[in-house]
């Protein structure tokens, strides 16, 4: 074995015939008869040989090595026999450095070379969302049960964290669910952001990375489904820290630094997510409202293709919503007298009305972050327990069918049983005065008809100013 300054001194030789070399088939002007697809693939890999190779080797393989994608044990090993003399995790398995190997190139994609030397088109723009297939995205090729470059298994949020059954097996099945992030509108956003130059080429406007490397840096990205309760195996990446994980290196980047967070269980009135394995504080678990909030905040206009427009802010603050950091109950946003007979089930229940604590609730206690079977990316389970059904429709107006799907979200924490038959009725409203009844909550037919839908008041960054009585007109009140 060759000592540390041996080594240091075979790395700089290594480094300076690596740049002599690309010096020379890149930057040297072409001789005639060079083809293309070799002159792109040296152009690709150049980059590559200044970015990875002729970094120091200690440092350099210290992060990569530990990676999901880098392990010698369960990294990237794609399937084609030319490769078979590559280790696993190697940097071949993704990029092409050489035009053949064994006289031929590897598959599964061999139409030519791609930026980063990838061996496959980094995303196509093109594609539609909810119905991608493998070639739309080169993750797709391995993150893909039945992917012809690595079949990699990978299950939802709901099953991995929260121990929900198994539903999608893969990362490409995520996205083509009932809802999904859109990759193409990620991309758009990414390239907007000045701040973002690790996305862009050479700082210019057009996309150059990978949609999916807007929330995972792939040389640092680890396996965290293999032990969800462990911080440090963090798979997640800020857009605006990309070089380097979030979540594993400081309290102040997980969910417990929300003095007032509380894991919900993963099998109601048993183990805390993440996997039952939890402390129940969120110690063990990435700042989830800190990492979305660095795109969904309340200033970021964001556009959505499915929608149509853009999405709604989002405000986690003292200012903000009330499964935020908003006191649920004060006098600024209640009228005077205000009752709400509402209960709140495990593991909230020290926070009953009139009285108690303001839990802070994390993005991901609700929302997938890839896709889900159910629209706005609502999880298919819940605090515990699955849904009681599939969430369709997104606040249309009033109606039975529409009021029964969100009430499946809602009641895995707030008790909407018949005991709470008095829900959100104050101390300003009678329960004799019909019109009230109808205009706020209940529909017109039949009489004494179904409540409207709790999303018809209970939304991000929802008020409402339905209380009319003295001396609380015009209230807006925070209903969310």
């Amino acid at each position: 074995m060759k000592n540390g300054k041996t080594s240091r001194k075979l790395e700089t030789i290594c480094c300076a015939v690596l740049a002599a070399y690309c010096f020379v088939k890149v930057f040297v002007p072409f001789v005639g008869g060079w083809k293309s697809r070799w002159a792109c693939s040296a152009a690709g890999f150049a980059l590559l040989g200044v970015t990875v190779f002729c970094l120091p080797l200690q440092a350099q393989a210290g992060t990569y090595l530990s990676s999901a994608h880098g392990s010698s044990t369960t990294g990237v090993d794609r399937t084609d026999a030319r490769l078979d003399g590559y280790a696993m995790g190697n940097c071949a398995h993704c990029h092409e450095q050489h035009a053949s190997i064994a006289g031929g190139e590897p598959g599964p994609e061999t139409g030519g070379a791609a930026v980063f030397a990838l061996f496959a088109p980094n995303h196509n723009t093109a594609a539609v969302p909810g119905s991608y297939v493998q070639a739309d995205n080169f993750c797709f090729y391995c993150h893909n049960s039945l992917g012809s470059g690595q079949a990699v298994t990978n299950y939802d949020y709901s099953r991995v964290f929260g121990g929900g059954t198994i539903g999608v097996t893969s990362i490409l099945a995520a996205f083509n669910q009932t809802s999904y992030h859109d990759l193409t509108d990620i991309a758009n956003y990414a390239k907007s952001v000045a701040a973002w130059t690790w996305f862009k080429k050479d700082g210019a406007s057009n996309p150059l990375s990978n949609p999916c490397a807007g929330c995972h840096n792939p040389h640092l990205a680890k396996r965290n489904q293999s032990a969800p309760a462990d911080p440090t195996l963090s798979a997640i990446s800020k857009p605006s820290d990309h070089g380097n994980l979030f979540g594993p290196a400081t309290p102040a980047e997980r969910m417990s630094q929300n003095t007032t967070y509380a894991a919900p269980y993963s099998t109601f009135g048993a183990g805390r997510e993440p996997a039952g394995a939890g402390t129940g504080t969120g110690s063990d678990m990435p700042d989830y409202v800190g990492f979305c909030t660095d795109c969904h905040n309340a200033t970021n206009t964001i556009y959505s293709t499915r929608k149509g427009g853009n999405l709604r802010f989002i405000d986690w603050s003292v200012n903000g919503d009330k499964h935020g950091g908003r006191v649920f109950l004060d006098s600024n946003m209640y009228p005077v007298g205000y009752v709400d007979t509402l209960t709140i089930r495990a593991p909230y229940v020290a926070s009953p009305p009139p009285s108690g604590i303001n839990y802070v609730l994390s993005c991901l206690d609700c929302h997938e972050p890839h896709g889900s079977s159910n629209i706005r990316l609502i999880r298919r389970r819940v605090n515990g327990g699955d849904l009681a059904n599939a969430i369709t429709t997104y606040n249309p107006g009033v109606g039975d069918a529409t009021a029964v799907q969100w009430k499946a979200l809602c009641e895995r924490c707030h008790d909407m049983s018949a005991g709470s038959s008095a829900l959100h009725h104050s101390a300003d409203q009678s329960y004799g005065d019909f019109g009230e009844c109808f205009a706020k909550c209940h529909d017109y037919s039949p009489v004494g008809g179904s409540n409207k839908p709790c999303m018809d008041c209970h939304y991000h960054g929802s008020t409402t100013g339905v209380f009319s009585a003295a001396p609380n007109a015009n209230l807006q009140t925070r209903t969310f």
